[in-house]
Order: structure tokens, then sequence, then C-alpha cells
């Protein structure tokens, strides 16, 4: 980040980390043609709560596993984004003034930079797309985003409940050390 102090970028590191995973599995995903979360492995976390015998038979894990690992994709399928439409998206993403705790300045910063990218998008549609077609395409990229957000909500819930009703701990959850200590959790 451009010329802001060190706590600030922690500050919007932990804010958005979560969301830019999400947002960057789900593209992946996305471009591999998968309607659920997958990796260029052909992984997929999904399979472990439908081959799973105690997993299939419980209908809120499921429905919560569906959520984190599916739904992030579909405004995917529905809008069609492309490369460079997804580099401006998580640009714009990294720029939200709106973040809790934030010094000042680094607001002051974000918000100039985030008028800047949204509108570089928003011109991008436009002369891509035309003035009404690219209009209403930008208000589905923004809507993509706060869909990222929802996914990663979705996310912690998921965890939530599966370490609330199963014993054994779940090694496709687990996250490394070093950004457990960046994300404080």
């Amino acid at each position: 980040m451009i010329k802001t102090r060190d706590n600030d970028k922690l500050i919007i590191l932990q804010y958005v980390a979560h969301a830019v995973v999400l947002l960057g599995d789900s593209f992946t995903s996305y471009e591999l043609g998968s309607r659920t979360i997958m990796g260029k492995d052909g992984f997929y976390p999904m399979a472990s709560f439908t081959d799973q015998f105690s997993f299939k038979n419980d209908k809120t894990l499921f429905n919560l596993a569906n959520k984190a690992y599916s739904k992030p994709i579909e405004p995917f399928f529905r809008v069609g984004i492309s490369k460079e439409e997804f580099s401006l998206i998580l640009a714009i993403v990294f720029l939200n003034p709106d973040i809790p705790n934030l010094s000042e300045s680094a607001r002051n910063i974000l918000s100039r930079e985030f008028s800047y990218y949204s509108k570089m998008l928003l011109n991008y549609l436009h002369n891509k797309l035309g003035i009404d077609a690219g209009t209403k395409k930008y208000a589905e990229c923004i809507h993509l985003i706060s869909t990222t957000f929802i996914g990663t909500k979705n996310f912690d819930l998921l965890i939530t409940y599966h370490e609330a009703f199963y014993k054994s701990s779940s090694e496709g959850f687990t996250t490394p050390n070093s950004l457990k200590n960046i994300l404080l959790i």
C-alpha cells in the first residue's frame, strides 16, 4: 500500500485476506469450469462432504459446506468475469476505505484509490460492452464482491459447526501458523 503505516497495512490484510483467498479460489474454479471450489490439481473440498457417510447425512453441515464451497462461484458463471475484470475487482477489494480501525490518512488514501480503480472498472466495461450493458455488469461485479464477503462468513460458520459437532480435528480446515499470526486467529 502506498504511504500507509504498517499497522494500517496489517488491518487491511486481516480484513480482506479471507475474501481475497475465496475470490481467487472461486475465479480459479470458474476458469476450470467447476461449480464448486476446485484447485488446479483437481482437488475439491466439497468431496469430503459428499463422500463421507457421517457428513453426507448431516444436512446442516452439508448445506453449510455448499454455501462455503459452491455458492461463491455461482456469480462468476452468471456474470462471466474476464481476467482483466477479476484483476480490477481484486484491487477494489484491497482498497476498501470502510475497513474498521484504519487511520484517517489510510482511509483517505484508500478512498482515492478505491474511486480510481472503481472508475477504471466501470470505464473498461463501458468501452467493452457499451454504457447500459457495462453499467449492469459493473453492478454485478460489485455484487460479486459482497457475495465473496458473505462466502467468508459462511466458511467461518462451517468451521464453527464442524468443530462444535465433530470430535476429530479436520486437517482440511487447518490454517498455517504463519497465516494465523497475520490473521490473529
